[in-house]
């Protein structure tokens, strides 16, 4: 991203500009800004009563918030840092300025799936963890939903990459309708995908079996209307002592202890291990064995 830059002499007005800084506050060149003949605090630094932060209060800043004047009269907020600089034996201000809304979008990018636009793995963890520590706090309940559609390599190799993407965009629109808005959803690698739900398993059992009643009978592949996406879920809810990393390992566990069943949902609810398939339920003597041979090893 082009970042700003200004030179500013010691009677505040810009000496130079660099063209990212131009664009930004609007000007077509450096010669249609100085013609205005007016301090930089008149013209895209604005300062009360005219103060100049770095020559008047002798403040020097790094990457601080600071409010930009645009030629159209109109504010935003930029990140500048100011080092003094000599130039022809002269000392000037060398100011950096980055628009902090773009700034922002390169964040939110950064932790964004660029296939399906939910979080990436990355925006995962970072809001995860602020929901963990609310759970801790006593301030929330917290489950987490693991999901794995099933055989995707068999969708891909059938009828390709392209349609496979548009297989996980679509199962990204319906994981969005039925969480509604509540927790968190991001991909969290491949056809892999995770909900952190402010609410108990039991609800959370109840959103897993909307989610894959939805994709069960959702047409994805207009090839072959007979083909369907099965789904496999695991479902593990935080109790007290339990640490973020045995609480995202113990939802991939059951997870793959659906998988192995041929795809429902295994959890731990009500101080029981269930597996579920739609339209069926109950405990899982089966399941809880092979849950507790798998992590013992």
């Amino acid at each position: 991203m082009p970042f700003g830059v200004a030179v500013i002499r010691r009677d505040k007005h810009v000496h130079i500009m660099n063209k990212a800084a131009l664009d930004l506050a609007g000007y077509e060149n450096l010669e249609e800004f100085t013609a205005l003949g007016r301090p930089c605090q008149e013209t895209f630094c604005p300062a009360p009563e005219g103060e100049c932060p770095v020559w008047d209060k002798g403040n020097l800043f790094d990457k601080t918030e600071r409010p930009f004047l645009l030629r159209d009269g109109s504010e935003i907020r930029v990140l500048k840092s100011a080092v003094p600089v000599e130039i022809a034996g002269e000392t000037m201000m060398l100011e950096g300025i980055i628009d902090l809304r773009k700034q922002k979008d390169l964040e939110r990018m950064a932790k964004t799936d660029p296939l399906t636009g939910i979080l990436n793995r990355k925006g995962m963890e970072e809001h995860l963890e602020n929901h963990y520590e609310k759970a801790v706090r006593g301030e929330t309940e917290l489950t987490l939903l693991m999901m794995d559609l099933d055989n995707f390599k068999d969708v891909n190799d059938k009828y390709g990459h392209f349609v496979g993407d548009r297989v996980l965009r679509a199962f990204a629109k319906i994981m969005e309708h039925h969480l509604e808005g509540e927790g968190l959803l991001g991909r969290w690698g491949g056809d892999e995908f995770l909900m952190a739900l402010p609410f108990s398993a039991e609800r959370a059992l109840a959103l897993g079996e909307r989610i894959i009643e939805s994709t069960e009978t959702t047409h994805f592949f207009q090839q072959d209307e007979e083909d369907r996406v099965s789904l496999s879920l695991g479902v593990a809810s935080y109790s007290r002592g339990v640490s973020l990393y045995d609480l995202l390992r113990e939802a991939d566990s059951f997870m793959y202890v659906a998988k192995r069943r041929g795809g429902g949902i295994f959890s731990s609810c009500c101080g029981t291990r269930r597996f579920e398939k739609r339209g069926e339920g109950g405990d899982c003597d089966e399941g809880n064995e092979e849950y507790k041979k798998e992590n013992s090893l």
